[in-house]
């Protein structure tokens, strides 16, 4: 992300798309997953979107929660 605007090719856009993907892959909806993870379904939502930066443990967290391989 830079000056705020979020570009496809940035690591924090593919992170965000990543941590959607893994939650949708483990069928869970962002009303399920916020609380599991300690947060508002919205705050999830704005951390999916990219809006702001991710503390590694929220990252470490939905790896966990969504079950994503070991090798993430």
């Amino acid at each position: 992300m830079r000056d705020g605007v979020q570009h496809p090719g940035d690591p924090q856009a593919q992170l965000c798309k990543l941590l959607r993907e893994l939650r949708k892959q483990a069928g869970l909806s962002i009303h399920q997953a916020g609380p599991d993870l300690d947060m508002s379904s919205s705050t999830l939502n704005r951390i999916e979107d990219g809006q702001g930066r991710t503390h590694p443990l929220v990252v470490r967290g939905a790896l966990d929660l969504h079950e994503a391989p070991s090798w993430l």
